[in-house]
């Protein structure tokens, strides 16, 4: 059963009773004994106030409970390792704001961090239904008092067409355009070899982080995830391109989105 679903039932009757100790529109019925009172209140009434106080601020919850399943050390499945970002859900077409997000990059799971049911925190949202989401990283102070500003990362679920140019698993991608250019960029915890007395006994995983760079040119997909390749679809900018991206100062691989997005806003200037 769907938390939607759930959430239906199980707030009918949670408000249901509520209204019964308020004073608006609830009719006292006199009482069998005088230890068993009982109220009613007309459905219309129960209605307004669960849309008012529970429904329209939680209708994009559709998903089932989402079980943490690693203890953190060095490394994490999260995104960003957090389990909890401030963040805006997309769904229907609908948003949905200042709410606690995390994202597993490991299963691939969009998940809202809730306190709304006892030992349920966590909701993995069913992903058919989500268009896209952002999650805010704060802003974080550093040795020195240097201070990193606070950063947006903008995803999206991307469906890949059945005659797609290029085999690619449907997921979520943190995206970027320029131009007619869209840079999908999809994030992975691999897990590692976890062999050892220490995995073992105290079930530690650790992850390898990776990402798959994906190039969108009007409704065709290309594999960018190498310098080669990258490169390889603009032939005659080649020697333009490679300036550009060597005056970064890191590998191709190392390159953020920052970087790509201002290599392919070169890329339309020329």
């Amino acid at each position: 059963m769907s938390f939607k679903i759930f959430i239906l039932f199980v707030g009918f009757s949670i408000i249901t009773l509520f209204c019964a100790s308020q004073n608006n529109n609830v009719e006292k019925i006199k009482p069998v004994e005088q230890d068993n009172r009982m109220y009613s209140v007309d459905m219309k009434s129960a209605r307004n106030l669960y849309d008012d106080k529970f429904y329209e601020k939680h209708i994009f919850l559709n998903g089932k409970e989402y079980k943490p399943y690693h203890f953190r050390l060095n490394t994490s499945p999260l995104f960003d390792a957090s389990f909890g970002m401030e963040g805006t859900i997309f769904v229907n077409g609908e948003s949905y704001s200042d709410i606690m997000l995390a994202y597993d990059i490991h299963k691939d799971q969009l998940i809202y961090v809730t306190s709304l049911f006892r030992n349920h925190n966590y909701i993995c949202m069913n992903r058919a239904l989500v268009d896209s989401f952002i999650i805010v990283k704060k802003e974080t102070t550093m040795l020195n008092d240097y201070k990193l500003p606070q950063k947006h990362y903008h995803f999206k679920r991307i469906d890949f067409p059945t005659n797609c140019n290029m085999e690619m698993q449907d997921g979520y991608f943190e995206t970027a355009t320029s131009g007619n250019m869209l840079l999908l960029i999809h994030h992975e915890a691999i897990l590692a070899n976890n062999e050892g007395a220490e995995a073992v006994i105290n079930g530690i995983f650790k992850y390898n982080y990776s990402q798959k760079k994906i190039l969108k040119i009007n409704e065709s997909y290309y594999d960018i995830t190498s310098k080669r390749k990258f490169v390889g679809l603009f032939k005659d900018k080649r020697k333009t391109i490679n300036k550009k991206l060597n005056s970064f100062g890191v590998r191709y691989a190392l390159l953020n989105k920052e970087q790509l997005v201002e290599t392919l806003q070169l890329i339309n200037s020329i």
